[in-house]
């Protein structure tokens, strides 16, 4: 069974193990306008919660797309490949406004750029590799094959926390 899995597997480990390191950045990008000439929204009290719930409405969009995405479930390793691609988001967060010490780009950048199409990669990618299960397995083996592919999902989850504590301490 793992070896009909490896692709979709390694894809849904890698997506969780990326996107658990995103937090590190969430909490310490704030916006590039000055607090005191800031209006709510870019005050960071606002302009952090809006960064995850763009984060989410992400997700839930990518999720949506997903159920569309049989050419992912035809090619598993297409999967694992944009699974990968997702690490160039981590250079991203990096161009952002970090401590305050700059930004290459603006706020909307941030929100919607790195945030937005970060959350959307994440739904779609995660969901097309879960959904996929059926199509890649017999039906015999896919109670065991939702356990292992969940079992991918809660590694990928452990490995990006400890990557992105690693990254705390940079």
């Amino acid at each position: 069974m793992a070896s009909k899995l490896r692709w979709p597997a390694l894809a849904n480990f890698l997506c969780l193990c990326i996107s658990s390191v995103s937090p590190v950045f969430v909490s310490k990008i704030v916006s590039v306008v000055p607090v005191e000439r800031a209006p709510i929204i870019c005050r960071p009290e606002a302009f952090m919660p809006l960064a995850i719930v763009l984060w989410n409405v992400g997700d839930l969009l990518g999720s949506v797309v997903a159920v569309h995405s049989l050419f992912l479930i035809k090619y598993p390793r297409i999967l694992f490949v944009l699974s990968l691609s997702r690490g160039f988001f981590i250079p991203l967060y990096l161009m952002c406004n970090i401590n305050n010490r700059g930004s290459v780009a603006g706020d909307w950048f941030y929100l919607f750029v790195v945030q937005f199409l970060f959350g959307l990669t994440h739904g779609w990618l995660s969901g097309a590799s879960m959904m996929g299960v059926p199509v890649w397995i017999d039906e015999e083996d896919r109670e065991e094959a939702g356990a292992f592919m969940g079992m991918t999902l809660v590694y990928g989850l452990v490995a990006g926390s400890m990557l992105g504590l690693i990254a705390a301490q940079a």
